[in-house]
């Protein structure tokens, strides 16, 4: 493999973990790859370059889910079915962690479902369209807590 074809498959196709692992060492670069001076560009100028970027773009995304409107309202759903959707603590071990995290997103996830089919064939669909935009006007206004519902 020559070095743009690799560069390019570094740019377009790896993630931000294998990203990590090659500045870390765990994943090396062959020498039929790359030439030393390759190698020490990729490590310390490009590879990090690409992983503020794409840190950068996932921190947006992100931040636009935690204020979608839709997202907003399955949390109200999950409170009103009484569901615990507390983040985990910081004594918690990786593993509970992971549990708490897939619970969370699982259920989210449903509610999500919910409101979507609702909306698309509930005959209460009217109903839920006028909350869901008001819903999306206190967003748009700041309030994220509100269950005015």
């Amino acid at each position: 493999m020559k070095y743009k074809k690799l560069l390019d498959k570094i740019i377009n196709d790896t993630s931000v973990s294998e990203l990590e692992q090659y500045v870390s060492g765990e994943k090396k670069f062959t020498l039929r790859m790359t030439t030393s001076e390759h190698r020490k560009e990729l490590l310390e100028t490009i590879i990090p370059k690409l992983i503020i970027r794409e840190r950068k773009d996932i921190q947006i995304t992100a931040e636009k889910w935690a204020k979608c409107p839709l997202l907003q309202l399955a949390r109200v759903r999950c409170r009103q079915k009484k569901l615990n959707l507390q983040d985990p603590k910081y004594t918690d071990t990786e593993e509970t962690k992971h549990k708490i995290d897939t619970y969370i997103n699982y259920h989210l996830t449903e509610a999500m479902r919910e409101i979507i089919n609702q909306i698309g064939k509930d005959t209460r669909s009217d109903i839920l369209k006028r909350l869901f935009a008001s819903y999306t006007r206190h967003i748009k206004a700041g309030h994220y807590e509100t269950e005015d519902f």
